[in-house]
């Protein structure tokens, strides 16, 4: 059996003007989904792959944004890339986790994985989101699947 895990990280503004161009993206071969910074679906996907959307920033929990999160099929929703960019402390992540996604997804039924990429450790917003623990200040560099990488 082949896994197919390979996400292409696509912001829609690369096609928008010519959504043509999509049509060139081999999706029959290693593309498993399409991800962005937004919780809508770009229409130039027309449907040839699952697009797995994003809580990016604290405007997507609310509003057509959230509609678009709650009514999504997909079993992964990524969750507040690189929060502290946007003024998003981890704990806060953890508490919108615990308070709006993590209740909202159990309700639907639907199992919900959570993706964040962060300057802090995954293991560190793992353990505040388990336990809604503070977490210690950020490292000074990047963190990605347990591996510094800036």
């Amino acid at each position: 059996m082949v896994v197919k895990k390979r996400c292409l990280l696509w912001d829609y503004t690369n096609t928008r003007d010519i959504p043509k161009q999509m049509d060139k993206v081999n999706f029959k071969g290693l593309i498993s989904s399409v991800s962005n910074w937004n919780a809508w679906v770009p229409p130039e996907l027309k449907g040839r792959v699952p697009f797995r959307p994003m809580i990016h920033l604290e405007r997507e929990l609310n509003g057509n944004e959230w509609q678009f999160i709650l009514n999504s099929d997909q079993p992964i929703i990524h969750f507040f890339n690189e929060p502290e960019r946007n003024g998003i402390s981890p704990q806060k992540a953890a508490d919108y986790w615990h308070k709006q996604v993590g209740p909202t997804s159990a309700a639907c039924s639907k199992k919900r994985k959570l993706t964040i990429a962060s300057r802090w450790s995954p293991t560190s917003v793992n353990n505040a989101i388990r336990s809604s623990s503070p977490l210690p200040a950020p490292p000074t560099q990047l963190v990605r699947n347990g591996s510094r990488i800036g």
